[in-house]
């Protein structure tokens, strides 16, 4: 074909940013994410994969607010709250596409400083272990590290059942993404695996359910992108030593049928069967 209007992507960011829209740019994030992070100036930088694209530094000194920054990327919040900023200015005609996986990195690199978990919850995590083969319920405020001592407690599972498997239950599939993205960084610290590696083997391993809770999700990777495989009917066939439910609050109050269907004696979740959940 012809056309006489091709630019690169990298002259058009540079143009948007060299033009003064810095602050218009910073004034849309700013009033798109939580209340109590401050948003830097935009910078131009490059995707892992060499896509360019526009940066912000964000900072907050609470991590509960950090959690919120976190939700509003994988459910695709912030992408609208952007969207809707920028239509504010009516010479504005771009469009912002925020990267979860660009994003979760950085979100994870900044968190590594709660890679070991406090003493509080070593002593929590002792209670855990000897309440052994029992469901339990871990309840704190956010911000608290309920998941980092889930983490911890499901791969130290992981390494003493090497053949066994976990179901992990949310509301949305993205949240598994990020639990199984920690248990692989934890995994590839405490052995010579490598984080990718580790992640091949988890997804192996670790199984998803996600809302309207009626099919497994089986997980692989593509390169350096995770994708879904396949899915499958709940059923007794598929066996687990232990669940695992994030936000089960909402779980349950979603799905009746898997709370009618959880039975202390037969330890089932819905038709799935398994040893424990927490």
């Amino acid at each position: 074909f012809v056309s006489r209007h091709i630019r690169h992507a990298r002259e058009a960011i540079h143009n948007l940013l060299d033009t003064g829209r810095h602050d218009f740019l910073k004034k849309a994030l700013q009033s798109a994410i939580p209340k109590g992070i401050q948003a830097e100036l935009p910078y131009q930088t490059r995707l892992p994969h060499g896509t360019p694209s526009i940066a912000f530094n964000v900072k907050t000194d609470k991590i509960e607010i950090a959690q919120m920054l976190r939700d509003q990327v994988l459910s695709g919040e912030l992408n609208l709250n952007m969207k809707q900023a920028l239509a504010q200015d009516p010479h504005a005609r771009s469009e912002i596409h925020v990267d979860q996986s660009e994003f979760l990195d950085s979100y994870d690199r900044s968190l590594q400083r709660l890679s070991k978990l406090t003493q509080h919850q070593e002593e929590k995590l002792k209670e855990l272990k000897q309440l052994d083969n029992q469901d339990l319920h871990l309840t704190a405020p956010a911000g608290a590290g309920k998941t980092f001592l889930a983490v911890k407690y499901v791969l130290e599972k992981l390494q003493a059942n090497p053949e066994g498997r976990v179901l992990y239950v949310s509301p949305c599939i993205s949240l598994g993404l990020y639990f199984l993205r920690w248990l692989a960084r934890w995994q590839a610290a405490e052995t010579v695996e490598s984080t990718r590696d580790a992640m091949k083997t988890l997804m192996r391993r670790v199984i998803m359910l996600q809302k309207p809770y009626e099919e497994f999700v089986f997980l692989s990777t593509q390169g350096d992108q995770i994708v879904q495989t396949s899915t499958a009917p709940v059923s007794l066939n598929e066996k687990f030593f232990l669940a695992v439910f994030d936000e089960g609050h909402e779980v349950f109050s979603h799905c009746r049928n898997i709370s009618e269907h959880v039975s202390s004696e037969s330890t089932q979740i819905g038709r799935a069967s398994c040893r424990e959940r927490v």
